[in-house]
């Protein structure tokens, strides 16, 4: 059984202020890897130990990122929490869609990222190992 922690604001958990302490580990999860139907085993990934957050970058992504929520599971735990998804980072593709969590939140082990677009349209599905590095 799955435990879904939400704020009372539309659902979704709120993003942490960007002026917090520590610095911001950036993750790109590549389209298609550990999707669901997918024979391609789950992406591993490395985050700093001092990182305070943990942008996960999504590339590829055809919709507005205000119609967009994020719900990241811990397949550890069983916790899913939803985090809004924010438009591409400086520098980085248009089509990019990025989700800043706390980094407690993708904690070493393993995790399922779940795109939806409104409550029903599940756009993409990508499942994470974090190693310690």
């Amino acid at each position: 059984m799955a435990v879904v922690l939400a704020a009372a604001c539309g659902g979704a958990t709120p993003s942490p202020p960007s002026s917090s302490a520590g610095p911001i580990a950036v993750v790109t999860l590549p389209v298609g890897a550990g999707g669901a139907g997918s024979a391609v085993a789950p992406v591993t990934v490395s985050i700093a130990r001092d990182a305070a957050q943990v942008q996960i970058r999504l590339p590829a992504v055809d919709r507005p990122a205000d119609e967009l929520t994020a719900e990241l599971e811990s397949t550890t735990s069983g916790e899913v929490r939803r985090w809004p998804v924010d438009g591409a980072p400086p520098g980085a593709d248009p089509a990019t869609r990025a989700v800043t969590v706390p980094a407690y939140a993708v904690a070493a082990g393993g995790h399922v990222l779940t795109l939806w677009a409104g409550d029903a349209d599940q756009l993409r599905r990508v499942a994470f190992t974090v190693v310690a590095p």
